[in-house]
This record gives structure tokens, sequence and C-alpha cells, in this order.
């Protein structure tokens, strides 16, 4: 594989291999390596892709399953994780946001990892439900009934936050 096409996958989907790492790991320098590790698998793998699409799912795809197994090491060894306020912190300073965006990112980061997958990938890296099916190896059907969860916790949380400030 022609470095030039390593440099030009690494500058164009980097940033999104490493925002879906670091949403599902939630530790910087594991989300740098899981962006690493997906780089050389591109390398050894050297597939060819009929688009940017089809090539950008299949890095996705493989940053999501090196990240799985990471996720299984640290369950295997029982890793400790650093509290939720900490990990949030991190990746509030990681991105430019306003405070609605913090917020909504906090409510996100509050759901069961199942939905979260699912509403990451539709609404921050804008895949379709079929793509998703693809890239978490579930069915189409079970992605859409997590976003729809997703979409009804959200809700739920939202309302009762605009409760408690008297909205």
């Amino acid at each position: 594989m022609k470095e030039e096409n390593i440099r030009n996958a690494l500058e164009c989907f980097g940033n999104s291999i490493y925002r879906l790492s670091y949403y599902m790991l939630s530790d910087d320098q594991d989300a740098q390596d899981v962006v690493q590790e997906t780089m050389m698998k591109y390398m050894e793998k050297a597939p060819t892709f009929d688009s940017t699409v089809q090539e950008k799912a299949w890095l996705l795809k493989v940053a999501n399953n090196i990240c799985i197994d990471m996720l299984r090491f640290r369950k295997r060894v029982r890793f400790m994780n650093q509290g939720d306020e900490s990990i949030l912190a991190q990746m509030v300073a990681k991105s430019e946001m306003d405070d609605s965006s913090e917020e909504f990112i906090k409510l996100i980061f509050s759901l069961k990892e199942k939905l979260r997958n699912a509403v990451y990938l539709y609404y921050y890296e804008e895949y379709s439900t079929e793509e998703i099916a693809s890239i978490l190896k579930i069915s189409n059907a079970a992605v859409r009934k997590r976003l729809e969860r997703g979409r009804v916790l959200l809700k739920d949380k939202l309302q009762e936050e605009q409760n408690e400030r008297g909205y």
C-alpha cells in the first residue's frame, strides 16, 4: 500500500476513528493506540474500496473491533476505570462545545453502552441504520430499536432536567 494512501486515510478519517475510540474507551491514550492499530491493519490488509464511504465504514468497523478487544481485556484484568466525572471532563476538554452541547454529551454518556454506540454512530458519524448494523454486527431492527430507546431515554432525561431547573 502506498504511503500516500495511508496518509490520506489518516487525514480524512483519523479524527472519526479517534472520536469513536475515545467515545468507547473514555481514555485519550487508548484512543490514540486504536487509531494507530487501525492504520496498521489498513496497511497490512491493503483493502481496495469503491468509495470513501466504504473505506470509512471499514476503518470504523476495524476500530470498533479493536475497542471491543481492549474492553474485554480491561474486564478480564479488572481494570480500574476513572470516575465518570473525570472521563466526561476529558471528553468535553477534547472538543470545543458550548454549554448545551456539553450537557447533551453528558446525557448521551449516561446511556447504556449499547444505546450509546448506536446513538453516536447515527447522530455524530451520520451512518445509516444498515451501516451501523454492519459495524456493530447486529440486525438492522436491533439498531432501530436501540435508537428508539436511546431517544426516549434522552427525551425523558432532558425533560427531567428542565423540570429541575423550573423551565
